[in-house]
């Protein structure tokens, strides 16, 4: 597609931005026509926040002119739009060329840490260094796990329960149950999982993952 005086050949932004970032956009004009003439950039995301706000320059025929914004990345998709425009002999300013890009929302890997973890099994007591060596009584793990998130920005996360028996098996990993966590909230996962049924070291294994 190209107007009548001008083409936008290139719109240049990123396929993805993380929510809070800086999107940086560049808008490229060509002079298609025969004649020097003036010409605008407008960039605008969502079809109503202007972030490249009428970019003049004069072009010869043939030249071509990148002009330059960026915008601050909201929490969802985007459409950014490039805008060329010229004026006339008689100061008139038209709408002539465009294009479009989406900018997909980037989900922020989870940040957070353990803060407390416990393992508890009977007889042989409570916060066991893990692996631990255990006897085959048929008891079970009772596993403890408070957890901040530190992240930016409201994520889905959940944590990851991992059991492995002493013959290197996975013995149990328990449905992850998803929840939303904000920026320095603080939960806890309880576990009482995994009939021990094999004498020697058994490991856990456990990290926060995100949806």
């Amino acid at each position: 597609m190209a107007g009548k005086y001008t083409r936008v050949a290139y719109l240049i932004a990123p396929d993805s931005a993380p929510a809070g970032s800086s999107v940086s956009v560049d808008i490229a004009i060509e002079n298609i026509s025969e004649s020097r003439i003036h010409v605008a950039a407008v960039g605008v995301f969502d079809s109503e926040e202007r972030f490249i706000d009428w970019m003049m320059d004069w072009l010869i025929p043939l030249e071509v002119r990148y002009f330059s914004g960026s915008f601050v990345m909201p929490s969802k998709d985007v459409v950014v739009h490039g805008y060329s425009m010229y004026e006339d002999e008689f100061g008139y300013w038209y709408f002539d060329d465009e294009a479009e890009k989406r900018v997909d929302l980037e989900a922020l890997p989870p940040s957070g840490r353990i803060i407390d973890l416990w393992v508890n099994k009977a007889p042989e007591g409570t916060r066991l260094p893990m692996p631990a060596a255990v006897a085959a009584d048929g008891n079970t793990f009772e596993i403890g796990i408070r957890g901040r998130f530190t992240g930016g920005v409201d994520t889905i996360v959940g944590m990851e329960v991992v059991v492995t028996d002493p013959d290197g098996l996975q013995r149990a990993a328990p449905a992850i149950d998803w929840t939303g966590m904000s920026p320095g909230e603080e939960l806890n996962w309880e576990y009482n999982i995994c009939s021990v049924d094999k004498a020697g070291e058994w490991t856990t294994v456990i990290r926060f993952i995100s949806k």
